[in-house]
């Protein structure tokens, strides 16, 4: 067996770096970025990174494939500020002490927000 730390890393195709990059800085208020040839890296404040791959005609299928899950301090507020921008959301849902819903970025990758450990939400 190999013993894993952490994930360092998800990589998402984009059909448009130049447009993915900003519109996940703003919407996971990340600034910290580092741009190379036909990618772009995002790291997270908990140290995991999100590469963003430029893929010429790229468009996610509506197979649900991998998709990441960050955890937020506070889904609610997210939800209602990602609708309020226009971003597709989905309906809100609370399972055990966890509340979540997904989002999609302008290609179309499922991406899910879930606030965990909330006292009361069963």
């Amino acid at each position: 067996m190999v013993d894993v730390a952490k994930l360092h890393s998800l990589v998402i195709p984009v059909s448009d770096l130049s447009a993915a990059g900003p519109w996940y800085g703003r919407f996971l208020s990340v600034a910290n970025m580092e741009r190379g040839s036909g990618f772009t890296v995002i790291t997270l404040p908990a140290g995991c990174n999100i590469c963003l791959l430029e893929v010429h005609g790229y468009r996610a299928s509506d197979a649900l494939g991998p998709y990441p899950v960050l955890a937020v301090p506070n889904a609610a507020a997210m939800h209602d500020a990602l609708a309020q921008a226009g971003v597709p959301v989905s309906a809100p849902e609370a399972s055990g002490p966890h509340f979540s819903f997904a989002f999609w970025d302008p290609d179309g990758n499922r991406i899910e927000a879930a606030q965990f450990g909330i006292p009361g939400v069963s």
